[in-house]
């Protein structure tokens, strides 16, 4: 794979591993492009899954982040010697959603913070301000080239970097939803490895490649200051969006939301931004944490080491969305950070998925691929076969990328309406270890076809290869003719049962009938 592919991402995901172990709601609409949730109802409302609505008509005149800094804006972004930005969307995919991608930069100072007192592992933090520095970053945008298509809503994404570069985690499993439903997307280059690199798990097949190092004459104006000043730029680059000065990345659409979100090593940065920034900068209307651990990122990189486990705090006043996959429960270990939904929290726990899967590779193979990026010199070359294929066997095939997109949805609903989505099963885990029927796969957890009506083990960590790298990216084992004929009459009985799955599955709040409909879609292309 090149030096812009799914590697990064495993990078990413193993060097987070070794910091941190060092109510019902509305169906979706009868349309299944709309890919929505309708507003709420009066039965709804008598059920009690609804709550207040937390967004503004319209963010350009809120009062919300009133003490955030205001960033200076430049651009759009042009030039350089790649003549594009570094994590480009592939161009196949913006011409199928008719998306635009633009890049910024937002200057100013930003405000490191120490937390007063020690940190208790219920999140009740606070925090202080320590110093200030001056600082340059990017701004990734992507929204519908038609403004009537812009549904109101931000998804502002804090990018990845654990592989010593810039990743678009977020946005690789959820873009289908997304842009289906004119989402806009924004990535952050919230941390200085991104910018300049530095400290970087090594993985074969991946040379890490920083922003400057990428492009030097693209990037050359960015500068920042170290992670300490993190938390602010990501509060700033909302502002930006919220409150723009000057230049509008949006140019001028009105927007009902934002809402942060993180993956993995940036999930552990979501959790200290919700515990200690989100009170003092009151910026964000919902947070999406995904594939997060039991802990949170520093603060304060001088300062002692934070409690293990972490739990979000309780007095919420916005929507707190976590997304876990089966890797996450005991691989990260996320099963100590558990606690009970409130009506601003939910969990979901997804069987048969793994915190790396086969649809995050195959989106990032496409974002590096040559036909995406312009010639240059020192261009990514041609990928040459998976390695990791190679050293874990199949990976995870699982249904992650389908059921985070209802929960983006939900999210997004939960922030704007004010519809709570529903509460999730656990994934069942007995005498330490996931508790699993006899096919290999997950109890509990959000159910899907795949692991209810399956052709395949679909499971979090990798029980025939060793290693770290293998266990995140999970397995999946093909179950042979005999076993398939043993679970399933004739090929009708099959495609049945995932048809009765799928219902059951949009009916609970776990899937969009369009990815309903896709697993039922495949079931009949299966060969009998």
């Amino acid at each position: 794979m090149t030096n812009r592919g799914g590697i990064g991402l495993v990078a990413a995901a193993v060097a987070l591993t070794v910091m941190l172990a060092a109510c019902s709601s509305s169906a979706p609409t009868a349309d299944p492009q709309a890919r929505s949730t309708v507003p709420p109802d009066a039965t709804e409302v008598a059920r009690g899954t609804v709550a207040p609505t937390t967004a503004r008509d319209n963010r350009l005149s809120s009062p919300r982040g009133a003490d955030v800094a205001r960033p200076s804006i430049s651009g759009p972004v042009t030039g350089g010697v790649r003549g594009q930005p570094f994590n480009a969307m592939p161009h196949a995919l913006a011409e199928q959603h008719g998306y635009i991608e633009e890049e910024y930069f937002i200057s100013g100072q930003a405000t490191a913070y120490s937390s007063s007192g020690s940190p208790d592992r219920e999140g009740a933090w606070v925090a202080t301000p320590r110093s200030t520095a001056p600082y340059t970053t990017r701004l990734l945008v992507r929204r519908p080239a038609d403004a009537s298509r812009f549904d109101g809503t931000v998804l502002i994404e804090w990018l990845n970097v654990s592989s010593g570069q810039d990743s678009d985690v977020e946005f690789a499993q959820a873009h289908d939803e997304l842009m289906a439903h004119g989402t806009v997307w924004v990535g952050v280059s919230a941390q200085a490895v991104g910018i300049v690199g530095g400290a970087a798990m090594a993985m074969p097949g991946l040379t890490p490649t920083p922003l400057q190092q990428w492009d030097p004459e693209r990037y050359a104006p960015l500068a920042h200051p170290g992670d300490d000043y993190s938390y602010d730029i990501f509060s700033q680059a909302g502002a930006a969006l919220a409150h723009p000065a000057g230049i509008d990345p949006l140019a001028g659409a009105p927007r009902r939301a934002l809402i942060a979100a993180g993956e993995s090593q940036s999930a552990a940065r979501m959790v200290t931004y919700v515990d200690a920034i989100h009170p003092v900068a009151d910026l964000y209307d919902g947070f999406l944490i995904h594939s997060r651990g039991d802990g949170g990122a520093p603060l304060d990189a001088t300062a002692a080491a934070l409690p293990h486990p972490t739990q979000i705090r309780a007095d919420l006043d916005v929507p707190v969305f976590q997304f876990e996959t089966e890797t996450d429960i005991l691989g990260l270990p996320f099963v100590g950070a558990r606690q009970p939904d409130t009506d601003r929290l939910r969990t979901w726990e997804v069987a048969g998925t793994s915190h790396l899967d086969r649809h995050l590779v195959d989106y990032l193979r496409d974002e590096a691929s040559p036909a995406n990026l312009p010639d240059a010199p020192a261009s990514v070359p041609p990928t040459a076969g998976d390695p990791f294929e190679a050293a874990c066997g199949p990976v995870n095939d699982g249904p992650q990328a389908a059921v985070l997109a209802r929960a983006v949805d939900a999210l997004r609903a939960w922030v704007v309406d004010g519809v709570r989505p529903v509460s999730a099963p656990l994934i069942e885990v007995r005498d330490g270890a996931i508790a699993r029927d006899g096919h290999g796969i997950a109890l509990g957890g959000v159910r899907t076809p795949p692991v209810d009506v399956p052709r395949a083990s679909l499971r979090g960590d990798n029980p025939t290869a060793s290693g770290s790298v293998c266990s995140l990216f999970g397995s999946t084992r093909t179950f042979d003719g005999p076993e398939l004929s043993r679970l399933y009459a004739d090929h009708t009985t099959y495609v049945e049962g995932v048809r009765r799955s799928a219902a059951a599955a949009v009916q609970a709040g776990f899937l969009l009938d369009t990815d309903a409909k896709a697993f039922v879609d495949q079931a009949e292309r299966a060969t009998p």
